[in-house]
């Protein structure tokens, strides 16, 4: 997943009363998640370029 791209699209919700949690993770945090099977992840691409993610647990 591109760590990048994830804080990228949540920035606007920063000042946000109640701003998205996804702006307090790390690259730490979700290797971990993913490692222990508890998160899934989606890409999509458009010319080789990540421009989408979704995460998901089953």
């Amino acid at each position: 997943m591109n760590f990048q791209l994830m804080l990228e699209a949540f920035e606007e919700y920063r000042l946000m009363d109640v701003p998205s949690s996804a702006l307090n993770e790390t690259i730490e945090s979700l290797q971990q998640a993913f490692i222990n099977s508890k998160e899934k992840a989606v890409l999509s691409f458009i010319n080789e370029a990540v421009v989408g993610s979704m995460r998901f647990t089953v």
